[in-house]
This record gives C-alpha cells, structure tokens and sequence, in this order.
C-alpha cells in the first residue's frame, strides 16, 4: 500500500504531468523515494566535504529522511540542495509515506492485505508492520 497524502498527491502529478499517465507499477513510489533518498544522502555527505563512499552516504539517510528537519517532499530537490548546503537538515517524506529509518535500516511502510470479493480485490486491512525484537 501507498500512504497517500500530499507527497503521493504531488508526486503523481508529476509523473502525470512528465508521462501523460498515472504510474501503473504498484512500487513505482517506492523505487522512487529509495533513488531519492540516496541522491539526498550523496548531496549530504559532499556538502559536509566528505568523499563519496558507500559508507558516508549510508551514515548520511537518516540525516535526511527523517525527523527532525525542514519537510522536503518529492520533486523539492533544488530546495533540499540548499538547505544541505547551508547546513540544515530536512526531512524527506515521500511518495510512498514517510522514510524514517528504524534501528535496523528498515523503513516503516504501510501494506494493504487484499482480498477478492465478488470478482473483484478489496482492501482486507491495512497498516503498518512494526519491527519486532
């Protein structure tokens, strides 16, 4: 399942706008705000004059996907360049719900179970899954 809410909103106008359709892959968002994430981490990392590893841009994705930090959503990229550049940290909420990072690196997502019901898929449940210890 995908949160929706503004981000999603505005991150399916864009893709309608850019492709002349809504995105039919059900983890388009997803595979976007991964891209994203690391794009925000890599820009992170550089504007603190660190080379560009693997490692210092995985020690940079909670720095900029989660609280606190300025809101920063899809397609604001320009606006989160500047705000790591001067040094302030954002908080990336994307296309597929918020991306905070729990202890293992996992995100928090939201899923849909679904069911059919008369020929047709229904949403059974939704929520979130919650690491467990």
């Amino acid at each position: 399942g995908v949160a929706v809410g503004e981000a999603f909103l505005r991150f399916s106008a864009d893709f309608k706008e850019a492709y002349k359709d809504l995105p039919t892959s059900p983890f388009i968002a997803n595979a976007y705000d991964a891209a994203a994430v690391i794009g925000l981490a890599a820009y992170a990392a550089k504007a603190k004059k660190l080379s560009l590893t693997t490692e210092n841009i995985r020690n940079q994705l909670r720095d900029v996907a989660g609280p606190p930090g300025t809101f920063v959503g899809p397609g604001e990229f320009e606006r989160a360049f500047k705000l790591l550049a001067e040094g302030a940290p954002i908080n990336y909420e994307g296309a597929s719900g918020p991306v905070d990072f729990d202890a293992h690196g996992d995100v928090l997502a939201p899923i849909e179970v679904w069911r059919f019901v008369k020929g047709k898929i229904s949403t059974y449940r939704m929520e979130y899954v919650v690491e467990q210890e």
